[in-house]
């Protein structure tokens, strides 16, 4: 079993655009990217299990929440950690949720520095629900190319300890982040295909 690799994809829309390219060179801090109202990302197949690629911001501060849309689906970041929380449809039908939010990224980011969180997860599409403990450290700093283009990232490691029910495991997920987008441009788990994702383009207001 594996339900928690969308937290790797929960700060991607969150933390659009800016600049910070040369900090991840010289290993400076890279600060939380400021998003804009119509700056968007595009992803090749699913985004958080989701089968949605363009994702749009609508709102940076709602409530403490950014808002960004897919088609009929919309998804909340916390604003002050750019953590995805939840996805659901223009209904209200819930999809994704992670609380109180998603783990996978902890801002200033530079190469060495480590967290670790806790939360709950729940994804429609299997039904699961789990409770996890996250552990993340910036790995290094590494240039790599991806449908959306060549970029320097830090690559991110991190490791759930997860439960839910009498199930328990450890899942494994190596993310790029590129400050020069703002975002994790790829994200690779071997264990579950449904939750990895690429860059595929990307546009900024």
């Amino acid at each position: 079993m594996n339900y928690v690799n969308g937290l790797r994809a929960g700060m991607v829309l969150a933390v659009v655009l800016a600049a910070g390219n040369a900090a991840s060179q010289n290993n400076a801090p890279v600060p939380k990217p400021t998003p804009k109202v119509g700056d968007v990302l595009e992803f090749a197949n699913l985004y958080v299990t989701v089968p949605c690629k363009r994702w749009e911001v609508k709102e940076v501060n709602k409530d403490g929440m950014q808002i960004s849309q897919c088609g009929g689906n919309v998804a909340y970041f916390d604003v002050a950690s750019g953590n995805l929380v939840r996805i659901v449809t223009k209904e209200g039908d819930k999809l994704v949720q992670f609380s109180p939010r998603g783990t996978s990224i902890d801002f200033p980011l530079s190469v060495g520095k480590s967290w670790t969180a806790n939360y709950d997860g729940y994804t429609n599409d299997d039904g699961a629900s789990w409770n996890a403990k996250t552990k993340c450290a910036v790995h290094s700093a590494e240039k790599i190319k991806v449908a959306a283009g060549e970029f320097d990232t830090l690559r991110i490691d991190c490791e759930d300890a997860w439960s839910s029910g009498p199930f328990n495991g450890v899942s494994k997920t190596t993310s790029w982040y590129a400050p020069k987008v703002g975002t994790v441009v790829k994200s690779s788990n071997p264990e579950a295909a449904k939750w990895n994702y690429e860059l595929t383009s990307f546009q900024s207001k």
